[in-house]
């Protein structure tokens, strides 16, 4: 029996920029860096300061433009009307909307990996294709009885990629683990030497 599960909706308004980190990196930073020089500016001694602030504000300003931030946030600001986004899955390809409302069909073999995201998943292309280099599968598109088995189709035809996230996901529990044994001990030890410490000074005689 072949699957097949089908997404289908509209991107908001955060997914459109490129989603929360970018939104904080590429907006809220370059902002707060001119608010910054225009305080300094007003300070005397402080004009050093504002050459590498203003280098510093270029970088984001930069990547907006290398990840059509800006061009998405002039689209959002001109509330143009938002396409319908669609995904298909099954055995053999993966098909999404593409420009101009095309489909955009990809053979899984065109897929290197895949990583989690806010949306749900990015599906990375080995070498961009009709303008694409990733397949985005937004989680809330697709029926709820039908998210888990989606991921497990995924990791069947990307065992390697899989295999990767596992070991991230087993190394990063593990790491966060110990940090939290050595927190607790750290606690402990603390309050042994507090407690000796108190011990200490409230002897009789002192």
């Amino acid at each position: 029996m072949s699957r097949r599960y089908v997404g289908e909706g509209a991107l908001e308004t955060i997914d459109v920029l490129g989603g929360k980190p970018l939104v904080v990196l590429l907006g809220v930073l370059p902002a707060a860096c001119i608010a910054l020089g225009a305080v300094l500016a007003t300070r005397p001694g402080m004009t050093a300061v504002l050459a590498p602030l203003a280098v510093g504000t270029l970088v984001p300003l930069w990547l907006g433009w290398r990840s059509g931030f800006w061009r998405a946030l002039g689209s959002v600001l001109r509330r143009e009307p938002r396409p319908t986004f669609r995904v298909e899955l099954d055995d053999l390809t993966v098909q999404s909307s593409g420009r101009h409302g095309a489909m955009l069909v990809f053979d899984w073999f065109e897929i290197e990996r895949y990583s989690p995201s806010d949306l749900g998943l990015v599906l990375w292309l080995r070498t961009p294709k009709d303008g694409a280099n990733c397949v985005l599968l937004p989680r809330r598109f697709f029926p709820a009885e039908d998210w888990d088995p989606l991921v497990a189709l995924v990791r069947e035809k990307l065992p390697s990629s899989a295999k990767a996230h596992d070991a991230s996901v087993a190394a990063r529990t593990q790491s966060t683990r110990g940090r939290t044994l050595r927190t607790v001990v750290l606690w402990c030890v603390l309050l042994v030497v507090c407690y000796a410490v108190y011990q200490v000074l409230t002897e009789p005689g002192r």
